[in-house]
C-alpha cells in the first residue's frame, strides 16, 4: 500500500519509485483544478482555457518534488501551493496579454490628430489589463464599439476601414479618392460618435 503522507511520498519519489510519482499526481490533480478554477473566476474570458492552464500547472508537481527541502519552515503542501499559484498566474498573464494585444489591434479609440493629420496613439496603460475589473470594462467597451461600427452607414464604415488599414490619414484619403480635409472632418465626426457609443 502506498503512503499518502507527502513526506513519505517525497522520499519514495527521490528513490525513483514510479508509483510514488503517480500517487503524487493523483493526490494533487484535484487541488490543481480547484485553484485554477478559483483564479479563473476573476478572469471569466479565460475559462475556455481551463484544461490548457491545468496542464501547465501540472508541470509544477515534479518541480516541487525536486525543489522542496525538509529543512524549510513551510511544509510541502504550502510550498507546492505557492509554486502552483505562481505558475497559474504566469500562464493567466500570458494569455491575457495575448488577448489584450488582439483587442488593442481591433479597438482604435482614444486617438487624437496632430496638425499633420498623422495618427498619434495614446497609451492605454497595458499593465492594467491584468486587473479583472479593468479588463471586463474593456471587453464591454469593445463590444459596444463593434456594435456601434455595425450601426454606421456603409460609407462611414468604409472610411473607418480605410483609416485602420492605411499607414496614415493621407493614405486613407487617397485610397478613397477624397480630399484630405473632408476625410479628416468626417472621420473625426465618426470617431466622436463611436466614442459616445462606447462611453455613453
Amino acid at each position: 500500500m502506498m503512503p499518502s503522507n507527502p513526506y513519505e511520498l517525497l522520499y519514495m519519489i527521490r528513490t525513483d519509485d514510479r508509483s510514488a510519482h503517480d500517487l503524487m499526481y493523483r493526490e494533487n490533480i484535484g487541488l490543481i483544478y480547484s485553484i485554477t478554477g478559483d483564479i479563473l473566476e476573476s478572469y471569466p474570458v479565460l475559462k475556455p482555457y481551463l484544461e490548457d492552464i491545468v496542464q501547465e500547472a501540472v508541470t509544477m508537481i515534479p518541480v516541487a518534488e525536486d525543489r522542496y527541502r525538509e529543512d524549510r519552515e513551510a511544509g510541502f503542501p504550502t510550498f507546492f501551493n505557492v509554486l502552483l499559484r505562481r505558475k497559474i498566474m504566469n500562464v493567466v498573464r500570458s494569455l491575457m496579454l495575448k488577448k489584450m494585444m488582439l483587442i488593442s489591434e481591433t479597438v482604435q479609440l482614444g486617438i487624437r490628430q496632430d496638425e499633420s493629420y498623422e495618427p498619434v496613439f495614446i497609451s492605454s496603460g497595458r499593465s492594467r489589463m491584468m486587473e479583472p475589473e479593468y479588463y471586463t470594462g474593456y471587453q464591454l467597451a469593445k463590444e459596444r464599439y463593434e456594435k456601434a461600427v455595425q450601426a454606421l452607414p456603409e460609407e462611414d464604415r468604409k472610411l473607418i476601414h480605410a483609416y485602420q488599414v492605411c499607414d496614415s490619414v493621407k493614405d486613407a484619403a487617397k485610397k478613397l479618392n477624397m480630399p484630405l480635409r473632408r476625410y479628416y472632418n468626417r472621420t473625426a465626426r465618426i470617431r466622436r460618435k463611436l466614442t459616445d457609443a462606447v462611453h455613453g
